[in-house]
C-alpha cells in the first residue's frame, strides 16, 4: 500500500513537471508571435495556435484537473479550482 502511494505521488509530480514544461513552451510560442512578457499572464488557451504544443498542453491540463476550455488562462496553476 505504501509503495503504491509513493508511486502515485511520483507520477503526479512528473505530470506537474511536464505541465510546467509545456506551459513554458506555450509562453515561448506566444513570445515568438509578438506577445510581450507582461501580456502573458492574460493569455488564454484560445490564443495558442492549433498544433502539437497546444494539444500536449491541453492533455496535461486535463490530467491535472485544470480547465481545458478555450477561455481558460494559461496562468492557471495546478491546484486551481477552475474546471
Amino acid at each position: 500500500m505504501y509503495h503504491l502511494t509513493i508511486t502515485a505521488i511520483e507520477a503526479d509530480d512528473e505530470r506537474r513537471r511536464d505541465h510546467a514544461a509545456a506551459l513554458a513552451e506555450a509562453r515561448q510560442l506566444l513570445r515568438r508571435r509578438g506577445w510581450e512578457a507582461d501580456e502573458l499572464d492574460s493569455a488564454q488557451l484560445f490564443d495558442l495556435p492549433t498544433g502539437p504544443e497546444r494539444s500536449a498542453l491541453l492533455r496535461l491540463r486535463a490530467d491535472l484537473g485544470l480547465s481545458t476550455l478555450p477561455d481558460a488562462y494559461l496562468s492557471d496553476r495546478v491546484g486551481s479550482l477552475t474546471h
